[in-house]
C-alpha cells in the first residue's frame, strides 16, 4: 500500500481504534452486588499507616497487594503523573517505552496468588489486569499518533502549504482526542486499584468480613 493510501485510510482505522479502546473493559462478568443507598455506605475510609502495615504473615492477599501496589507505583513513575498533568485540551506527547509496562509481568506473576482466592475477587483483580494490559495498549497506539504529529509539524515546516497544513492540524486533533481516552481509562483503573488495594490490605491482616465497597475502606494512597 503506498503511502498516500495509507493516510486516507487511517481516519477509519483511528475512528476503530478510538472505538475499541473507549469501550474497553466494560464487558466484564462478575456477581451482582447489592446497590448501597447513601444512608448504608457507612463510615468515610480510614486513613492507611505506615506504621500498621506489616501483616502477620505472607498470605495471597498480601503478596496480591504487594504486586499490585509496585506495579501501579512503576506506572505512575513512567508515564501515570505526566498523564495526570496533561491539560485538556493538549495532545499527551510522552512516548510509551517497553520499559514502561508492567502489566505483563504482573499479568504472570499474579497466577499464582489468584489460586488462593475466592472467585468474585479474583475475577476483580483479573479485570483490574486486563485494563490494565488495555492502557499499556493504548499508549502504544498514542506512540504512533505521537510519530503521525511530529512527522507532520516537519512537513509542514518544509513545504508549507495548505494541505500540510490540514494534516497537521487532524494529527494533532486525533492526539487530543485520544489523550482524552487515555485520561478516562487511567482514571477508572486508577479508582478501581485504590478500592482492590483496600480489600487486600485488610484481608492480609484477617479481616475475612471484608468486601468491596464495605462500608470500612482503609485509603491506600498510589
Amino acid at each position: 500500500m503506498s503511502a498516500s493510501s495509507r493516510s486516507k485510510a487511517f481516519p477509519a482505522v483511528f475512528s476503530f481504534i478510538v472505538n475499541y479502546f473507549s469501550t474497553w473493559g466494560r464487558g466484564k462478568v462478575v456477581a451482582p452486588r447489592k446497590k448501597e443507598s447513601p444512608a448504608d455506605s457507612g463510615p468515610p475510609p480510614r486513613v492507611f499507616r505506615p506504621e500498621a502495615a506489616s501483616p502477620s504473615r505472607d498470605t495471597p492477599y498480601q503478596i496480591a497487594y504487594d504486586l499490585l501496589k509496585a506495579g501501579w507505583r512503576r506506572h505512575q513513575e513512567s508515564v501515570g503523573r505526566q498523564l495526570e498533568a496533561t491539560v485538556p485540551g493538549k495532545p499527551f506527547l510522552h512516548v510509551y517505552a517497553p520499559d514502561d509496562d508492567p502489566w505483563s509481568e504482573l499479568n504472570q506473576t499474579m497466577a499464582s496468588c489468584l489460586q488462593g482466592m475466592e472467585g468474585d475477587l479474583a475475577v476483580e483483580i483479573q479485570d483490574a489486569l486486563k485494563k490494565g494490559s488495555g492502557l499499556r495498549d493504548a499508549h502504544r497506539f498514542n506512540n504512533h499518533l505521537v510519530s503521525r504529529y511530529e512527522r507532520s509539524i516537519w512537513d509542514f515546516r518544509v513545504t508549507g502549504g495548505l494541505t500540510r497544513k490540514a494534516a497537521l492540524d487532524e494529527n494533532r486533533h486525533n492526539l487530543v482526542r485520544f489523550s482524552e481516552i487515555l485520561g478516562s481509562q487511567h482514571r477508572d483503573l486508577k479508582a478501581q486499584l485504590e478500592n482492590l488495594l483496600s480489600l487486600l490490605w485488610r484481608r492480609a491482616r484477617g479481616n475475612h468480613k471484608a468486601r468491596l465497597n464495605d462500608g470500612d475502606r482503609v485509603k491506600i494512597p498510589i
